[in-house]
């Protein structure tokens, strides 16, 4: 009887000693991850990040190889994600950071078009070509007093 309590003790350490070091793994990887994400953002959108701020927040842990990263610019929240080979961008307003739209339809509604902007935006180069000339429209459509007559375009 002994011997098998000291053989579960030994399994129950073992399994704890496991979960500890595999949970330091999985968020040593997600730090690299999002800091990955935020040095592609400074690289490929600098206005962004001249303009605004990164936003701080508590590590989550996200399944597969996701990473995310949110981005504050004047009136709008950026949140970038990474992850499985696609890059998606949604944004929202400051004032309502609960209402999130992908930024192609926010696009398509700036343009006064109906749907998702028409071509694809799952790469920095192709999502700067779009956004940065367009990043004052967007800014005045997510301010306080203008969001709620936009949004009707959405």
């Amino acid at each position: 009887m002994g011997r098998l309590k000291t053989v579960l003790v030994v399994g129950i350490l073992a399994a704890v000693a496991g979960k500890v070091l595999l949970d330091g793994l999985r968020r040593k990887s997600q730090q690299r991850g999002n800091e990955a994400l935020r040095d592609d953002i400074k690289a490929n959108l600098y206005v962004l990040v001249s303009e605004g701020k990164f936003i701080e927040e508590p590590l989550r842990i996200l399944p597969f190889d996701f990473a995310t990263v949110r981005v504050a610019v004047k009136n709008v929240l950026f949140c970038f994600t990474r992850g499985r080979d696609e890059l998606s961008v949604l944004v929202s307003p400051c004032h309502a950071p609960g209402e999130s739209h992908l930024l192609a339809v926010v696009i398509a509604g700036l343009e006064s078009r109906d749907g998702a902007w028409p071509e694809s935006m799952n790469s920095f180069p192709r999502i700067a070509a779009v956004l940065l000339p367009r990043l004052d429209a967007l800014n005045q459509a997510f301010a306080k007093d203008q969001y709620a007559e936009f949004k009707k375009k959405l």
